[in-house]
């Protein structure tokens, strides 16, 4: 019954884990790399060098975007966890039941509570 939509969320719930655990390392590894440019930089004694170095250029835009891609994946892991694992949306997954135009989370040959997004838009109006 429910156990079917909790192992779907179970599911979701694990690869939003491992997304998020990829988006910080992916910031972390920016953030390092900028940081060991940083360092160089003032070891150097000279901000000008940054320019003059061309892997100094080339790390802070691998840096750059690393960082910024590792927080665009950390902000729409659940969008992506939705994605990679759907619910079935017009099957019940007890019954088999085809759920179309829904008025209530709830199917209607066998009774089964369905989450919300089982419902129709156009239904709900």
């Amino acid at each position: 019954m429910r156990d079917f939509v909790y192992l779907i969320l179970k599911r979701r719930h694990t690869v939003m884990i491992i997304l998020r655990f990829v988006s910080f390392v992916m910031c972390l590894w920016g953030i390092v790399a900028l940081g060991f440019v940083v360092l160089e930089t003032i070891i150097a004694g000279n901000i000008f060098y940054l320019f003059r170095n061309r892997s100094s250029v080339e790390t802070i835009a691998f840096s750059l975007v690393l960082t910024v891609s590792g927080l665009v994946l950390a902000l729409s892991t659940q969008r992506l966890a939705q994605w990679i694992v759907p619910l079935p949306k017009k099957v019940c997954p007890k019954c088999g039941y085809r759920l179309i135009r829904l008025m209530r989370p709830r199917c209607p040959e066998c009774g089964l509570d369905l989450p919300n997004e089982f419902v129709d838009d156009l239904a709900a109006e």
